[in-house]
């Protein structure tokens, strides 16, 4: 994302200048950049404190769930699970927004408890969660996919 900024900035700067004209027509792309830019820098630090210290342990033939977060470990079977929940953004996939691979799943148990699995944690989560527990998620789309 930044190379690409950086290679539409340069590009204009080498044709167009550095000079009035820059600032005047350099003034959307600097507006691109922070709205395109902004977004998942908000994301990526959300993701981060929601999930700090989070552990997961899938065990697909026990089919458990443990985890510890915050000095509590817990374990849960598969069939605990009331819900899963799918969220992610409406640009997915478009190859333009910054934000775009920002997902996370909202495991929600029996108990009430709850645990996301953010894009963070997983790579490629929209392909691995959903076979690891053998359910299929309710999908949500956001703007911005907040936990």
């Amino acid at each position: 994302m930044l190379l690409r900024y950086a290679f539409l900035i340069g590009l204009y700067v080498h044709y167009m200048g550095w000079n009035f004209n820059t600032m005047v027509f350099g003034a959307p792309l600097l507006t691109a950049f922070v709205i395109d830019f902004g977004p998942a820098i908000a994301l990526n630090i959300e993701y981060s404190i929601k999930t700090r210290g989070l552990i997961i342990e899938i065990d697909e033939e026990l089919k458990t769930i443990s985890y510890s977060w915050h000095k509590t470990k817990r374990t849960f079977s598969f069939e605990d699970i009331i819900s899963l929940e799918y969220y992610s953004s409406y640009g997915r996939g478009s190859g333009w927004y910054s934000f775009e691979n920002y997902r996370y799943y909202k495991i929600t148990f029996k108990d009430q408890t709850q645990i996301p699995i953010t894009s963070l944690m997983m790579n490629k989560i929209q392909k691995r969660v959903e076979p690891l527990l053998a359910m299929k998620a309710e999908k949500y789309l956001r703007l911005l996919p907040f936990v």
